[in-house]
């Protein structure tokens, strides 16, 4: 482990070079999606392994994180990871919870919600969602150098790929969307603050080491989540 941290701006721009070689913008399949699409047989399993890597119980994420907040901790840091865990539980500006949002379009397409929680997630979808949970109660800085940086971090960009997809190749019903519409707008506010919530708790070297394990963890996971749809594609 390093002895000596670096200055706090110079440790940031180590972290986004890691994100942006890692980002899930760069996954061939949210690439391809946007270009053509997919046909409802496989967007319907799509739906089904997203809503457990993804979807499902973010407000636990979250909760997690303002569980491990330390006993000083600035106030507007504070309200930033509070409105960040009310808009995923529905108390922000998508009324509803998120994950009862996402259900809507699967709904749609004939998948009922004892399907949806019926479904065995595969491999990379448990691998990220168990580095999710690790990271959240690992530590606080863990918590938020895993979710609210570099997951929402990148969610700005995948959520408005993902939205331009699905706007080209589908023609749903606007009501059945709001999941992707809501974080189409919600999540580079996000990712915005993710990087002002890290800030703070990468300062000393020890910080530091953890923060990067965890970005690096997470960005390995989360990229290995969206790539196993690349054989969707073929």
């Amino acid at each position: 482990m390093p002895t000596t941290a670096l200055p706090v701006d110079e440790f940031l721009a180590e972290l986004d070079q890691i994100v942006e070689k890692h980002h899930v913008k760069h996954s061939r399949f949210i690439q391809t999606f946007v270009e053509r699409g997919l046909s409802i047989e496989k967007l319907k399993y799509f739906l089904k392994e997203y809503y457990w890597g993804l979807a499902f119980d973010g407000f636990f994420s979250f909760a997690a994180v303002a569980a491990n907040l330390p006993p000083r901790f600035h106030r507007d840091e504070y309200f930033t990871i509070m409105r960040n865990l009310g808009s995923e539980a529905g108390l922000g500006e998508g009324g509803r919870p998120h994950d009862e949002l996402h259900r809507l379009l699967p709904r749609h397409l004939g998948i009922d919600d004892e399907a949806l929680l019926d479904h065995v997630a595969s491999g990379p979808t448990q691998g990220f969602r168990m580095t999710m949970v690790a990271c959240s109660f690992r530590s606080y800085e863990s918590s938020v150098a895993c979710i609210p940086f570099t997951v929402e971090g990148q969610g700005g960009e995948m959520h408005r790929l993902m939205w331009e997809g699905f706007q080209r190749h589908f023609d749903f019903p606007s009501e059945v969307m709001a999941y992707w519409e809501v974080h189409d707008e919600l999540e580079g506010g996000h990712g915005e603050a993710g990087r002002s919530i890290v800030a703070p708790a990468c300062v000393t070297a020890e910080q530091q080491w953890t923060v990067r394990d965890t970005v690096n963890a997470t960005c390995l996971t989360y990229r290995s989540f969206w790539d196993q749809f690349d054989a969707l594609l073929d």
